[in-house]
């Protein structure tokens, strides 16, 4: 090879490695390199016959590992060319630096960063909920009232209506109404649940409408950030009362068999306070949609019906969009929960629900736009004769063969 600076200006390793190999001719061993291209540190090493238009699966040579991995830098750093091997510095190959880069550069920034963010929306959501807020004589309008206690203890009534609503820049939320123990029919809205985004959990909030005070809030376990299975917490934030929380807990394989071969009988959840588990709930997806809630902590649980909550969704629409009807049994078949604990698990599921909606639509959405991309196409490739084009769309499974045969004539 000619040696001399171009006219751009001096050539980088990488770049003078890769032109010596294109622009010379192979030399299969040293001893045949002679003249021009007599061994000299960087084009000594034996260049294929096919030119290296890109990169190829080969991890003996400079251009199999650095060439498909990077650029000048990478190729400067970890590989030297000597001689008629292309010797890596670095004992990893390609596909190991790569994977060690992910795991002890990028999984740790997107950790730090996404718990930066977690932690803004969290308390974004939270904001006014907790560190004495509500106060102590707070008084909780809305709320209902029952053997347990007034207001103060259930937060909301004991029937009531949520109501989908239209998604807000900062999150999605369900409008909450005071309803008719009868007919359900809303009568008065009385507060918002609201859902904040999060990188690793959403946060959801209640707030009354008289003063906008939030005075539940739900999040996410550890455990279902980390094992993706349904399990949250419901609390007040005031501090006050015990912390429900709701879980699959060991039906996580089970509920996904049910899923799979749509039993009616979608998932089991747990509901435990303290430790100890003081009811189920039952999640249905096929048909109408609905979660049931029932006592477990009755001596005689496994052989009576010992429901007492259960939210449903409603038949009529509310300008397009769903409502859920949520009511609380009295008298003996009354459960241990507060109003405001069956409502933020309704609250939850609906939640769910609304999510598998937004998936079905954006699905339905891509399919459609592949049909009407494929019949543009089909329109603009193949031109049909103005008199043969309704035979051609007309031809089907039931079609006659004279009716073909007159086409293909």
């Amino acid at each position: 090879m000619a040696q001399g600076q171009p006219v751009g200006g001096p050539r980088s390793k990488f770049q003078y490695v890769k032109d010596c190999c294109r622009d010379d001719p192979c030399c299969p061993t040293r001893d045949e390199c002679t003249g021009d291209n007599k061994p000299d540190g960087l084009c000594s090493l034996p260049c294929r016959k096919t030119r290296l238009n890109k990169p190829l699966l080969d991890t003996e040579t400079c251009f199999g590992v650095c060439e498909l991995c990077g650029e000048e830098k990478f190729h400067n750093n970890y590989c030297a060319c000597c001689g008629e091997h292309c010797k890596r510095k670095s004992k990893l190959t390609c596909k190991q630096q790569w994977c060690t880069f992910c795991f002890v550069v990028a999984l740790p920034c997107y950790l730090v960063l996404g718990g930066i963010l977690q932690f803004t929306s969290f308390h974004f959501g939270t904001l006014h909920c907790g560190s004495g807020s509500p106060s102590d004589k707070y008084g909780f309008p809305g709320g209902g009232n029952n053997s347990l206690g007034g207001p103060e203890f259930n937060l909301v009534p004991k029937t009531s209506v949520i109501v989908e609503t239209e998604p807000r820049w900062y999150g999605m939320q369900f409008d909450a109404y005071e309803a008719n123990d009868q007919t359900y029919q809303a009568q008065k809205q009385i507060g918002t649940w609201f859902r904040t985004w999060g990188p690793f959990f959403s946060t959801y909030t209640y707030q009354d409408v008289q003063h906008s005070q939030p005075t539940v809030y739900m999040r996410a376990s550890w455990q279902s950030m980390i094992f993706q299975y349904y399990d949250d917490y419901v609390m007040r934030c005031d501090g006050k009362g015990e912390v429900i929380r709701i879980s699959e807990g060991g039906s996580w394989a089970q509920n996904r068999v049910k899923t799979f071969f749509g039993y009616n009988q979608g998932f089991k959840l747990k509901v435990t306070r303290g430790g100890k588990e003081v009811a189920e709930a039952e999640e249905t997806f096929h048909g109408g949609k609905s979660i049931t809630f029932r006592n477990t902590s009755k001596a005689d649980a496994a052989t009576t019906d010992t429901e007492f909550a259960s939210a449903n969704v409603m038949a009529a629409k509310y300008e397009g969009r769903d409502q859920w009807s949520i009511r609380n049994e009295a008298g003996d078949k009354r459960g241990s929960l507060a109003f405001y604990q069956v409502q933020g698990m309704s609250v939850l599921y609906a939640f769910r629900i609304y999510n598998d909606k937004l998936k079905k639509k954006a699905a339905s959405a891509r399919k459609n736009q592949g049909n009407q991309e494929m019949a543009s196409l089909t329109d603009e490739t193949f031109q049909i004769k103005p008199e043969n084009f309704e035979k051609f769309h007309t031809i089907g499974l039931n079609a006659s063969h004279l009716e073909q045969e007159e086409l293909h004539a």
